[in-house]
């Protein structure tokens, strides 16, 4: 899909891809401060299954200058 129009000096945005090794569906749980440093902590939510989705996994937060670090919290898709 087409990326939505951002207004850069008001948002960041954070995009997560893990390579495409089957994360079909990613969703932004939280955002937190690190317990160590001055960094951001994205939390998400990956479910790996054989399915593709067509979302983008792009999310808008508030205008931040500090770095943004995914913890990964997977989910496995074992069918049927």
């Amino acid at each position: 899909p087409d990326p939505p129009d951002i207004d850069f000096n008001r948002y960041t945005m954070l995009w997560f891809s893990n390579r495409g090794a089957r994360a079909s569906f990613v969703e932004l749980q939280k955002i937190v401060h690190a317990e160590e440093g001055d960094a951001l902590e994205a939390h998400v939510k990956v479910v790996y299954s054989d399915f593709a989705s067509k979302k983008l996994n792009l999310w808008r937060i508030p205008k931040t200058s500090r770095s943004v670090v995914f913890k990964e919290h997977p989910v496995y898709d074992r069918g049927p």
